[in-house]
Formats: structure tokens, sequence, C-alpha cells
């Protein structure tokens, strides 16, 4: 498994556009911002994590042909 390249830009704009989220949503419900903001970042860390299990396991398969 490759290991993953850490881009300091991408982990702000990550944290800007899930901020944004956060804050729409906070607005919107009047639930709490920081609880919304954890949701959402940790959705898209497991999405990302599931996504690249998904790779890993579609391109094994390919190998096993």
């Amino acid at each position: 498994m490759k290991r993953p390249q850490f881009n300091p830009k991408m982990l702000v704009a990550m944290l800007a556009v899930c901020a944004a989220v956060a804050g729409l949503a906070s607005w919107a419900t009047g639930l709490n911002f920081w609880v919304l903001m954890a949701i959402v970042v940790a959705a898209i860390l497991i999405n990302g994590w599931v996504a690249t299990l998904e790779d890993e396991d579609s391109s094994q398969r390919e190998n096993d042909k």
C-alpha cells in the first residue's frame, strides 16, 4: 500500500469546506457548530478510507484474473 502524500493546502481547503458546511447546517438547524463540524470531518475521512479500500479490492481482483 502506498503511503498517502500529505498536502497542507489540501488539509486547509478540506477544513474550510467542512466549516462552511457545518456553519450552514448549524444556522439551518440550530445545532452546535462544533458537533456538526466533527460529524462532517469524520464523514469525509471515513468516506476517503472506504474509497481507498474499494480501490485496493478492485485492483486485487484485476490482478487475480
